[in-house]
């Protein structure tokens, strides 16, 4: 089943702007305005990684470029159709050792907007400049 790039919400904005937040550049969500929620899917993938997911609750996933590290993404009260953001947090897991999910709370910020469409410059704008 392929997916419409339209409507693809893309991570275009990660903070900080350099290191491992920027492996979540391109990883996208596509909106399901039927139970208004969001499937997550990694850049260049058209299987998600997870689905179902819920503005103002977080999510862990793991990408395929790095099978040892766990991320959490939270999203945003304040998302839309078009535009989605949040916290993120990164960690990096051993062997035997896992930190308890409560543990780890996002602190880093995201943002993801939906391409071609009219205003998305202004969204993204002022997301910006309010992260």
């Amino acid at each position: 089943m392929s997916q419409d790039p339209d409507n693809h919400i893309t991570i275009d904005f990660v903070e900080p702007q350099e290191g491992v937040g920027e492996d979540l550049m391109g990883c996208y969500f596509i909106y399901n305005p039927r139970d208004d929620t969001y499937s997550f899917f990694q850049q260049g993938s058209e299987k998600p990684l997870t689905t179902g997911l819920q503005k103002g609750k977080h999510f862990d996933f793991t990408l395929n470029l790095d099978k040892h590290r766990e991320w959490r993404l939270h999203i945003s009260k304040k998302s839309t159709p078009t535009m989605v953001k949040g916290k993120w947090k990164d960690w990096k897991k051993q062997s035997d050792k896992y930190l308890p999910s409560d543990e780890w709370e996002p602190e880093q910020s995201y943002q993801a907007t939906a391409g071609g469409g009219a205003g998305a410059d202004d969204e993204t704008n002022a997301a910006t400049a309010a992260a």
